[in-house]
Order: structure tokens, then sequence, then C-alpha cells
């Protein structure tokens, strides 16, 4: 587990550099629909040579609960189209190390909401690494003002 979620930590690092360097050459709602017509292409050439079989179990699957396509729709408003967005707009104005450390306050937030929505428990030591956070991205936004 530990191996596979740094492996997703470097390709997170390096995404940020990436796209604030596409940012330069064009505007943030082209590079928004054009990596997301990449991924769409992508996703379907995996899905119809590898996945296929689990899709159409999964298709459904949704059909009998169909209130998970809106829930689908929710997430890709949400993820795909305002937080991209607002993130975007933010790494173009500001330096990428300021910009993902304080969106890596993100776990926090997921913990207090599986906290509070999925009666997760929070330890002392999450307890503290949210403390320490906090901490930082208050340093930061100070360092930010000088």
């Amino acid at each position: 587990m530990i191996l596979n979620c740094l492996i997703v930590a470097c390709i997170f690092g390096v995404c940020p550099l990436i796209e604030k360097h596409i940012l330069k050459f064009i505007h943030i709602e082209s590079f928004i629909i054009l990596s997301a017509m990449c991924l769409f292409i992508l996703a379907m050439i995996y899905t119809f040579f590898i996945h296929n079989i689990k899709l159409m179990e999964d298709i459904r699957f949704l059909n009998k609960n169909s209130y998970l396509y809106l829930l689908i729709l929710l997430f890709v408003l949400l993820f795909y189209i305002a937080a991209h967005y607002i993130y975007l707009f933010t790494l173009q104005k500001h330096k990428p190390t300021h910009v993902t450390m304080v969106i890596a306050t993100f776990p926090f937030i997921t913990a207090i909401l599986a906290f509070l929505f999925f009666e997760e428990s929070i330890d002392l030591i999450q307890f503290i690494g949210f403390c320490v956070a906090v901490i930082a991205v208050v340093l930061l936004e100070n360092e930010l003002k000088t």
C-alpha cells in the first residue's frame, strides 16, 4: 500500500509543474476540455480492450441503483469541473509549491467528514497531524503576505 501511495504522490507531485507550464500557453478552459477529452478517449480504450466485462456488470448495477448516476454527475461537477478550475486558476497565479501545500490539507477534511458521516474514528496521531498541517498553512500564509 505504501509503495502505491508513494507512486501516486510522485505523480501528483509532478502534475502541478506540468500543468503550470501548459497554462503558460493555453487558457484554463481549453486545458480542462482537452485533458477531459484525452481522459475520456484513454478510458474508453482501456475499458473496451481490458475491462469490458466489468463495465457491462457495472452498468447493469447502476441501472438498478439509478441514484448513483446523480452521484457520479455531482462528483464530476465538483471535482473535475469546479475544483479543477479553481485549482488551475490558483496555480496559474501562484507558486506550485504554495498551492499544493495548502491543497494537501484535504486529507484532514476527509477525516473530519468520515468521522461525521461514516462514524470513523480520529486517533491522536491524525489529530496531531491535523494541527501540524494547520500550523504549516498559517505559516505559509504569513510567508505569502511578506
